[in-house]
């Protein structure tokens, strides 16, 4: 039988594809680093934080594990939690959602951009949520690639994946010439700042007309730790008979068809 869960997923859960990147345009807003009791409120919010999660995990059955909000990935480890309305003083357990590091930092492009993050990319076929399912389980199989004995049997299989995985990650790179050709920078930052500047009507607008092709492509070298939690406990690579681990994806594939 299939197995739905976690890789077997990519593609065909459902998520949201009307994410795309965006900046916090509340006023009241206030983010941690720019917050004068940062140390006393992220105290509070590391307490707010640990029991939503100790909350969201009591209603879950079995092997159920906490599922990104955006892109629908699951994630036993290095999730994020998500302030709604871009206040990182307001840990009311309604303003948090479970987020997947990159579904998360889609909605901080500023923050993106000034930590060298990512870059912008033109991808219009594809949805936000669709590329960051596919940017984690990429940068995962690199991961697992890297941490493979060379001397495995199933590392030559793995190893012609990841091939063909980085070529599709380099052609998805090189649109940045189009960004470049259309808006003269590719820069997270200088997006975020246009977005802040735009009217209420023209923010809701921006995923048409002239930005609409715009997506973030992120810079793996920066979230090793997020990759290497994604590629133990939702890849499974220190099991090569799960169906989620790259060992296993040629025959999951083939029962997909």
């Amino acid at each position: 039988m299939l197995d739905h869960s976690n890789i077997g997923k990519l593609g065909r859960v459902q998520h949201n594809t009307d994410l795309f990147v965006g900046v916090v345009r509340n006023i009241h807003a206030v983010a941690r680093s720019d917050n004068p009791n940062s140390e006393k409120d992220n105290e509070t919010y590391k307490a707010a934080r640990s029991q939503f999660i100790t909350d969201t995990l009591a209603m879950y059955e079995g092997t159920q594990v906490p599922v990104c909000k955006d892109c629908g990935i699951e994630m036993s480890d290095g999730y994020h939690i998500h302030h709604c309305d871009g206040d990182h003083t307001n840990n009311d357990p309604a303003n948090f959602e479970i987020n997947c590091p990159f579904c998360h930092l889609t909605k901080h492009l500023g923050w993106i951009g000034a930590n060298g993050l990512g870059t912008i990319v033109y991808a219009p076929n594809i949805p936000q949520a669709t590329l960051n399912q596919i940017q984690i389980a990429c940068y995962a199989h690199e991961y697992i690639l890297n941490e493979t004995s060379k001397t495995a049997k199933h590392y030559a299989l793995i190893k012609k994946q990841s091939h063909h995985l980085r070529l599709y990650l380099q052609s998805l790179e090189s649109t940045k010439a189009i960004i470049q050709r259309d808006f003269k920078t590719t820069d997270p930052l200088h997006f975020a700042n246009a977005f802040l500047q735009m009217s209420e009507d023209e923010y809701a607008a921006r995923t048409t007309g002239t930005f609409s092709g715009i997506r973030l492509l992120f810079d793996s070298t920066q979230f090793q730790s997020e990759i290497e939690k994604y590629a133990k406990f939702s890849l499974s690579m220190d099991d090569t008979a799960s169906p989620n681990h790259p060992a296993q994806w040629i025959a999951q594939a083939k029962q997909i068809r």
